[in-house]
């Protein structure tokens, strides 16, 4: 294996790479409904509020 084909390596890295982004990376199928009234506790400190 001393001469290896760079250019081979490459495309498979970027196809590896392509592949695996295409099948692990999905669309949101469920929204989940922000409340205003509740904040959260980070939110409330950043502000420098007290947190509810």
């Amino acid at each position: 294996m001393s001469d290896v084909n760079w250019w081979l390596t490459a495309v498979a890295f970027v196809l590896g790479g392509a592949l695996t982004v295409t099948f692990t990376v999905r669309r949101v199928v469920r929204e989940v409904p922000v409340r205003e009234k509740g904040r959260s506790a980070g939110a409330a400190i950043l502000d420098g509020e007290s947190p509810d």
